[in-house]
């Protein structure tokens, strides 16, 4: 297998508590033929310190110092740049296992797809470590209208995937908006790609924290997560898996955002209104999208009794 040049994009804002173990998690990759972008994105912090101590000790790290814009611009930053014929992106609080690029790198030549993804961990505030199925590994087509948002969850994360270079080009994250911006990224780069393949080993850990919680609180964050999810739903061929499914985690984001509207003592019967009206309105999506039946059940109780909903919700998070 002949060694390209593997670009991986990390941006950085924030993150002295998390930045070490993902650092030591990419530079002990097993494929050792990659460029390590650190897009310092106006750290207040000790990680542009830290960024700096680990470039002292390999030369594959190059550390670019912007002003803060957040992730999508500091994603956009290393894309830029990027020299690399293949590239990935790992969150700087997140981490990867040793064999993950090498993994994914394997997978794409012997496969002849466009995009290598892999299963990952979910690593809970105890450190604990959940694993999210995805289903068994296979070939997905790529082609408008086949996409599943609903088997596939990993289509709505840019992390846990690696990209030929070439999709990318002329490819942008969307700055204005902090939340839904991978799953806008990824429909657009799919639509010049023909496969995907998944691979269910869990490689990469995503890290629940506290910022990720807050975040998830922010009011504009929750407008623009449903603003992306929209977009999505609108760029889906009619009346298809992909336009079905990507409706149902439309949806399923209203209610997840109302509800936790509601947990925090910010109730609006107005958006609340609007929410069971969008349910109304994508009725057949909840019907017909190849989604688990209590996952309908769940979107339809909400659009019946909210309250029940939001007592049965406060119960599951607590």
């Amino acid at each position: 297998m002949k060694s390209e040049l593997v670009s991986i994009i990390i941006p950085v804002y924030n993150v002295q508590k998390y930045l070490s173990r993902c650092l030591e998690s990419v530079l002990q990759q097993t494929y050792h033929n990659t460029e390590i972008l650190l897009i310092n994105d106006g750290s207040q912090d000790n990680s542009l310190a830290i960024c700096e101590d680990y470039q002292k000790k390999d030369n594959r790290i190059q550390i670019i110092n912007k002003e803060n814009g957040g992730v999508s611009s500091a994603r956009n930053t290393g894309l830029r740049i990027a020299s690399g014929k293949y590239i990935t992106f790992v969150d700087a609080d997140d981490y990867v296992k040793e064999i993950y690029i090498e993994t994914l790198i394997t997978d794409m030549q012997k496969k002849r797809v466009d995009i290598a993804a892999c299963g990952y961990y979910c690593e809970e505030k105890d450190h604990s470590l959940i694993i999210e199925e995805n289903g068994d590994s296979r070939i997905i087509s790529l082609k408008r209208g086949e996409m599943n948002f609903c088997k596939d969850k990993f289509l709505s994360r840019v992390s846990g995937k690696l990209f030929k270079a070439v999709m990318l080009k002329n490819k942008w994250f969307d700055e204005n908006i902090q939340a839904g911006e991978d799953a806008l990224f990824l429909t657009e780069i799919m639509t010049t790609g023909n496969k995907l393949y998944f691979n269910k080993t869990a490689l990469y850990i995503y890290v629940l924290n506290d910022s990720s919680i807050s975040h998830s609180l922010n009011s504009k964050t929750m407008i623009d997560e449903l603003k992306a999810w929209s977009i999505v739903c609108q760029q889906q061929k009619k009346n298809t898996t992909a336009s079905r499914t990507a409706e149902i985690h439309y949806l399923k984001t209203c209610r997840r955002r109302e509800a936790e509207f509601w947990l925090s003592g910010k109730n609006d019967k107005k958006q609340l209104r609007f929410y069971r009206l969008e349910i109304l309105k994508k009725w057949k999506s909840v019907i017909l999208a190849e989604d688990p039946l209590f996952q309908k059940l769940v979107l339809l109780l909400f659009l019946i009794c909210p309250k029940l909903y939001f007592k049965l919700y406060k119960i599951k998070k607590n």
